[in-house]
């Protein structure tokens, strides 16, 4: 590796009490003891990825997906057994094919000397291959250790290669290898090798499931993703949604790593603005807030740098209502205050306009490359370093290359807003310049016209003493007047032209001013339209939730009429998928209660009823629902005399409403 590269190795982050939070760096595997509130997703991340080969992580961007891989899953799953290895490809390498990457890391993780992985891990075998055969370096591992290759930003596999034939076959090929390997469908290249020779299926353990993927991107990706399902189907299957913290996983981000320099009413308030909302709103209202999780991070980082300067002992309300509106335009124009005032401009527009797509989307440019283009702008070479030291940028090393980036896609808004900021000051200012030189050049013809007219009547005046060419004389005065109002009339004719710029100018003004007004009410629309859409999704949610509730607590009721009836047909429906919904609607546990007691009338001598508020809890292992209620019950024995007694009775209930499990304990029975 060369020199300048080792200069910009991706910065180690380094966390303690005293700086719990990485600012806009994702939480790594060494410092997953400060990354806090996301338990319930770690845990349910897990136990997806042990339960399935694919699992799919998808969610909108600064929700940090990362983080929850690198600080909480795989620390979860190192304790399980299992090898989680971060595999992020480099599209832009011309040196190895993307499956080689992909081999190159696994070699990596396993620490494999690159000698032996040189024949462990061949050039251009399959990853099918690689995984099912029975000699290899992944079997002389401990055999219950599984491999979970973690895919991430994904979504880098349908940008990078748009347009280019290359690419588009490189995408083709890594996409059928994590199909074939996804799938267990051995490649076509072995099957031919099969039917030549038949001895080499001893070679390959063909039911081995050593191995889970992991696929992380970005939620308006998905649709891409879901083309594949033709040649993938598993990714149809087994998907788990990120969503924004809520308050109190957001409290427990703040408070877990940063108690020692933080009280909980200031947290709250940090929460309050993040979530847009007033801090004096009802816990209600409080508790819908939605919060970004890389913003958190960033601004607890900014008030704490800005507490240590002060040098408090905690974050105070003062500090934060004194800069909370402003901390990311500062925390971007301040990145840049190290360089002298000169090369500040260029190299802000090479952050924004070579780190950052014209979509507005993270772009990378190879670190060598940046120092030369930065170079050429007159701009320092260790500006890049001091960039990715002030956290603005980030370093990404694959496979031997640096490339630099913004640090996270919280920042694209905000550098956005600045190119385009720049971009209408130089669009303003070139116009400026047009119409400054469209003046000079009017105000020039003027003048030579005004110089000629006193030229001509000079000439008039000289040649008028002389009475004996009079008549010559008249000639040429009668020429000179003639050309003495042609020119004047060229000097009124400068002077329009030039009120007529001045005007276009003012005009074209007022239409760049008009057009950056339009642009920011579709701005802030669209802000409204996307707050809308999420308080829609949020409602949806809840409205889902609650005839969940409903429909399960009516399952109890009915089986007590079903019990009582010793109905065929009463106990046929109750097997039936949704009976409370499609059979009574959404009705009340009141109505329900009504509908056994009738039903008991029919049979006085069996009668069940429900005693206790029915309890329901997830089933963990597997997706059932658990309900748990008490029953008494009253029937008439095989000798024709009553009893009586005490059920705790257990359900389970499949995400279809339909009971798959009856258990039964007797809690008391006697006989009347």
């Amino acid at each position: 590796m060369a020199q300048a590269d080792k200069e910009f190795a991706p910065e180690r982050i380094v966390l303690d009490e005293q700086h719990p939070w990485p600012s806009l760096h994702a939480f790594t595997e060494e410092n997953h003891s400060f990354f806090r509130g996301r338990d319930r997703e770690v845990e349910e991340l897990v136990r997806r990825i042990k339960r399935q080969v694919l699992t799919v992580l998808f969610g909108v961007s600064g929700l940090g997906k990362t983080s929850l891989l690198q600080a909480g899953v795989f620390p979860a799953l190192t304790k399980a057994d299992s090898l989680p290895i971060l595999v992020r490809l480099d599209h832009e390498s011309q040196e190895l094919d993307v499956v080689d990457q992909v081999r190159r890391a696994i070699a990596d993780r396993l620490e494999v000397p690159p000698d032996i992985a040189f024949k462990e891990f061949p050039a251009g075998e399959s990853l099918w291959s690689l995984f099912h055969r029975k000699v290899s370096a992944l079997r002389s591992r401990d055999r219950s250790v599984c491999v979970i290759l973690v895919f991430d930003q994904f979504e880098e596999i349908f940008t990078r290669w748009l347009g280019s034939p290359e690419g588009e076959s490189r995408r083709r090929h890594f996409l059928s290898e994590l199909a074939s390997l996804v799938e267990n469908r051995p490649p076509e290249e072995l099957k031919a090798r099969l039917e030549r020779d038949a001895s080499i299926i001893s070679d390959y353990d063909f039911a081995s499931e050593t191995c889970r993927i992991v696929i992380s991107l970005r939620e308006d990706y998905l649709p891409h993703l879901e083309d594949l399902k033709a040649r993938l189907p598993s990714v149809m299957e087994n998907r788990f949604r990120l969503s924004a913290m809520d308050p109190q996983q957001a409290l427990d981000a703040i408070l877990g790593p940063g108690h020692a320099i933080i009280s909980e009413s200031v947290a709250r308030e940090i929460i309050s603005f993040i979530g847009e909302r007033d801090s004096g709103d009802s816990d209600q209202t409080q508790m819908r807030l939605e919060v970004d999780p890389a913003l958190l991070s960033l601004i607890c980082s900014e008030l704490n740098a800005q507490r240590i300067i002060d040098k408090l002992p905690l974050i105070s309300l003062d500090l934060l209502h004194g800069r909370s509106h402003r901390i990311l335009d500062e925390f971007y124009l301040r990145c840049f205050e190290f360089l002298p005032e000169g090369q500040r401009a260029a190299a802000r527009a090479f952050v924004e306009d070579r780190l950052l797509t014209p979509a507005g989307h993270r772009g990378t440019v190879a670190v060598e490359t940046a120092r030369a283009e930065l170079a050429s702008a007159g701009v320092d070479s260790q500006a890049i370093y001091q960039l990715v030291h002030r956290r603005l940028l980030q370093v990404d090393e694959r496979h031997g290359l640096h490339r630099v980036e913004l640090a996270h896609d919280v920042l694209t808004k905000v550098v956005t807003e600045n190119r385009t900021r720049r971009h209408e000051l130089n669009a303003i200012e070139d116009l400026r310049k047009r119409e400054s030189a469209e003046l000079a050049e009017a105000k020039e013809r003027a003048d030579s016209a005004a110089a000629q007219i006193r030229r001509l009547r000079k000439a008039r005046l000289a040649y008028g003493s002389a009475g004996a060419v009079f008549a010559v004389l008249c000639v040429v005065m009668a020429y000179l007047v003639f050309m003495t109002g042609q020119l004047t009339d060229q000097a009124i004719a400068a002077k329009a032209n030039e009120e007529k710029h001045r005007k276009r100018a003012e005009q074209e003004r007022q239409t760049a001013q008009e057009a950056l007004k339009l642009a920011e009410k579709r701005e802030a629309d669209a802000r409204a339209a996307e707050a809308q859409a999420r308080v829609a999704e949020t409602q949806a949610r809840a409205a889902e939730e609650s005839k969940n509730q409903l429909l399960l607590k009516g399952i109890p009721y009915r089986l007590c009429s079903v019990l009582a009836s010793n109905d065929p047909k009463a106990t046929e429906d109750f097997w039936a998928p949704k009976v409370a919904y499609y059979q009574y609607g959404l009705v009340t546990r009141e109505l329900l209660i009504s509908q056994h007691r009738r039903d008991n009338k029919q049979y006085p001598f069996r009668n069940y009823t429900v005693t206790t508020t029915p309890i329901f809890t997830d089933d963990p292992g597997s997706s059932l629902w658990i309900i748990k209620f008490g029953m008494n019950y009253t029937l008439l024995t095989p000798q024709r005399q009553p009893a009586t007694g005490e059920l705790d009775i257990t359900l389970k209930v499949d995400r279809s409403y339909r009971v798959t499990q009856i258990s039964q304990e007797v809690v008391r029975a006697r006989r009347n």
